[in-house]
């Protein structure tokens, strides 16, 4: 089975990029690739916002956006 292409968006000044991951990466894979803390984005998938432990699909459009929070 071949890699999937998932095209990548980071919501926060950090840019784009397409990814090549192994098929049934997960979400939660993505992330850890990007040192990116999934309990401090927000993920949508092809336009919807979906859990970490979604399952990737070959040409996946996928956005993090990261969540502000302070005092």
């Amino acid at each position: 089975m071949s890699d999937i292409h998932v095209e990548v968006k980071v919501i926060s000044g950090e840019g784009s990029g397409s990814y090549k991951l192994k098929p049934g990466s997960k979400l939660q894979d993505l992330l850890g690739d990007l040192n990116k803390n999934p309990e401090t984005v927000v993920v949508k998938r092809n336009d919807k916002i979906v859990p970490e432990d979604e399952e990737l699909e070959d040409e996946d459009k996928v956005e993090i956006i990261s969540v502000v929070s302070g005092g």
